[in-house]
Parts: structure tokens; C-alpha cells; sequence
């Protein structure tokens, strides 16, 4: 494989990915955020909150790819929103983490729910072979992810 070629196809790659995530779950993920008056960043972050649990801001920062006065507006924005609280850092009193409100995980849960339901109507809509098709490449291209991981270095 010539060397420009590889990283044509390595990029390739990642838009079938986006376009898959998109197909898959995007469109409706965005109506239910939109419905809720969160922006995208604000959405993933809630999710990111739930899956991780409480975040500093610096985490906050380097999930979200934002900068970490950006970060601190959606921080306030949510908060004022009632999904997320700042609460002390008990390793550093200087430092605070965010965590979610019962509103954040109430909403958190009915996204998770909803993504679920939403895959499976969409492959229960496959044939048995798509489905084993589909879930062996997804095998292969974790497994593949993986050594590209351990050889980072």
C-alpha cells in the first residue's frame, strides 16, 4: 500500500464511521436534544457525565474538545437548566467537579433508552445473515482498533 493511500483510506474509514453513527442514531439524537433546548455540546456532555460520572472541568474540557472558558459557560447553561451541579473535589478543595442532577440521569437514561429501542427497530428490519454479516465486520474492526492501539507507540 503506497503511503498516501493508506491514510486516504484511514480517513475514509472514519466517514463511513460518522456516516454510520449519523444513519444509525444522529437525525432522531438531535430532534430529542433539540426538543430539550440542549446544543450538541451539551448534550454530549450529559452523557459523558453519565457514563463517566463526575468530571472536572479540565475532563469536561478534553471530552468535549472545547476550551475550558467555553466549557465553563456550558457548565453555567446547564446548571441554570437544572441537568448538572458543581460539587467540591474531596482530593482538592480548590477544584470542583460536575455531576448530574436527577433530571441530568432522568434524561441521560431516557436518551440511552431511546437510542436502544431505536437500533433495534432498525435491525430487527435486517435479515439473520445482515445481522452476523454486520456484527463479524464490527468484531473485526474492533480488534483492529485494538492492535492499531497497542502499536501507538
Amino acid at each position: 500500500m503506497v503511503k498516501g493511500s493508506g491514510i486516504n483510506f484511514l480517513l475514509d474509514i472514519l466517514k463511513t464511521f460518522f456516516a454510520l453513527k449519523k444513519n444509525l442514531v444522529g437525525d432522531d439524537v438531535r430532534e430529542f436534544a433539540r426538543k430539550k433546548e440542549l446544543n450538541k455540546s451539551e448534550f454530549i456532555t450529559i452523557l459523558g457525565i453519565y457514563d463517566k460520572g463526575p468530571r472536572t472541568m479540565s475532563q469536561l474540557s478534553q471530552d468535549t474538545d472545547l476550551e475550558k472558558g467555553s466549557v465553563t459557560s456550558m457548565i453555567d447553561n446547564l446548571t441554570g437548566k437544572g441537568y448538572v451541579l458543581r460539587m467540591s473535589d474531596e482530593t482538592d478543595r480548590r477544584r470542583f467537579k460536575v455531576a448530574l442532577t436527577k433530571k441530568g440521569k432522568d434524561f441521560a437514561e431516557t436518551v440511552n433508552v431511546f437510542i436502544r429501542d431505536n437500533l433495534i427497530t432498525r435491525f430487527e428490519s435486517l435479515g439473520e445473515k445482515d445481522k452476523k454479516d454486520f456484527y463479524k465486520a464490527l468484531q473485526t474492526i474492533k480488534e483492529t482498533f485494538s492492535k492499531i492501539g497497542e502499536n501507538k507507540n
